[in-house]
């Protein structure tokens, strides 16, 4: 699918759903904590989010006194982030062309987009351009070893339709080094899994499902995660 079929398919999304189109903004915690294991977040920091949606992330790093930016492909998406943010600058832009100069950001973000671009490999280019030589980029993308999707013989996610790329741990490795940049660390999304509670209230095969992620999500290596969250650095 090409760009301007993309930019309308997410403007008729976040048209439609506004803020609640994506995760709601304390899901995006986890990102926070697992980006400060390995870069230190203060208000000298400048960020920029990419694909940024609804503006959560962005607005909790404002929290945290850095200078946020956000691009997203989608105009809607950049009016719903504008309401959600108090001073990042947001823009609508294209991640295979980002409207920013080199060495201008010291983190940058991109968080379950990455496999939906028309030209990921441009679009790493271009993250490494904007980002200084001492950047940390936190990139989140799917697993295509998912447990559910081995069980469930299905695999994807409601995206699919403008088009996905599902890897697995180190397919997506390979990637990156193939791209110029260090793999520094690879952590799990628990999203799903700290929102997986066990109730029984739909019948037995329900229950049965429910407990089978839930226990899935506790022993299970992290090659079979829903998501990666990977940290990057540029290649020396």
């Amino acid at each position: 699918m090409d760009q301007e079929k993309v930019r309308l398919w997410y403007n008729k999304l976040y048209g439609r759903q506004g803020s609640s189109t994506m995760r709601p903004k304390k899901a995006y915690v986890q990102f926070i904590k697992i980006i400060e294991k390995h870069f230190e977040i203060n208000k000298a920091i400048k960020v920029l989010d990419i694909a940024c949606g609804a503006g959560h992330l962005l607005g909790l790093l404002e929290e945290k006194k850095c200078v946020t930016s956000g691009v997203d492909i989608s105009d809607e998406a950049v009016k719903v982030a504008q309401k959600n943010t108090l001073k990042s600058r947001i823009v609508q832009g294209s991640a295979e062309q980002l409207p920013f100069s080199e060495n201008s950001f010291q983190l940058i973000t991109c968080l379950g987009s990455l496999e939906h671009f028309t030209d990921p490999s441009k679009a790493l280019s271009e993250m490494k351009r904007v980002g200084d030589e001492s950047a940390l980029f936190c990139i989140v993308v799917p697993n295509k070893d998912y447990f559910m999707y081995l069980l469930l013989k299905e695999e994807g996610t409601s995206q699919q339709e403008i088009g996905e790329t599902l890897l697995s741990k180190n397919e997506w490795s390979e990637v990156f080094v193939k791209n110029g940049f260090d793999v520094v660390g690879v952590e799990p999304d628990n999203w799903i899994k700290n929102n997986t509670h066990i109730e029984f209230k739909n019948g037995f095969s329900s229950f049965f499902k429910t407990l089978t992620k839930w226990l899935a999500w506790r022993v299970l290596p992290i090659r079979y995660t829903y998501q990666f969250v990977f940290l990057l650095k540029k290649s020396k």
